[in-house]
Order: C-alpha cells, then structure tokens, then sequence
C-alpha cells in the first residue's frame, strides 16, 4: 500500500514538472504564416514574439509547433491575421513548399525556440 502510494505521488510529481506546449487557440488558427512580406495594401500591426521552452520532454517538432503557436496566438490577440517571420532562433527553419510551411527540425539538443514576427491585417 504504502509502494503504491509512492509511486503515485511520484508520477504526479512527474508530470507536473513535464511543462505544456503551448496550445494554438481557436481564434489564432487562421493567422497565415507567409514567407515574404505581404503586399503593400496590408496594414502593418506591429512585432511579437513567440517561445516555447522545453522541460526536457518536447521533440523538436512540438517545439517548433508550440512556438508557432504561441506568435500565431500573439498576432491575433494584436488583430492580425498575417505574420512573416523575421527571425527564428535556435535553427528553426521556415521554407515554403508549395502553400505548406516546412520545418527543419535538425537540431537535437534545443531548449528554447524563439521566433520574431511582423504582424499585419491583410482582410
């Protein structure tokens, strides 16, 4: 009894130290991400940037994925529905494929993703 006990005050413990990756909220899941500067008659919002740390769990997908998250949550909180990506730290690379955003998740080791974007309302 006592074992168990244990075991599961241990696992509680566990998971509440694992963290979460940032979630995209429903609000934000239209805000495109472009891979150049949008045309001239969009309006200029302003920056944000968006993070996601990792707690040790996190692939560099979710990491990548959480900080996306968090900028596309940042733009539409400021009234954009666009961002292009002026910086993104720790070799988190953007390219576009076709009308599909591809990252490159080569790095193995990261802790943090940061990502720099100008935001804009283009509708």
């Amino acid at each position: 009894m006592i074992t168990r006990l244990i075991l599961t005050l241990i696992a509680i413990l566990f998971i509440a130290c694992s963290g979460t990756i940032n979630i995209l909220n429903s609000e934000a899941r239209f805000v495109q991400i472009v891979t150049t500067e949008p045309a001239p008659n969009c309006e200029y919002l302003g920056e944000v940037y968006g993070s996601q740390k990792n707690s040790g769990m996190f692939s560099e997908a979710q990491l990548n994925e959480g900080a996306i998250n968090d900028t596309k949550n940042k733009a539409k909180a400021i009234g954009g529905d666009t961002i292009f990506f002026l910086t993104n730290q720790n070799k988190l690379t953007i390219r576009s494929n076709g009308s599909n955003i591809v990252l490159d998740d080569s790095l193995k080791s990261t802790q943090e993703i940061n990502i720099t974007a100008l935001v804009y309302k283009c509708k």
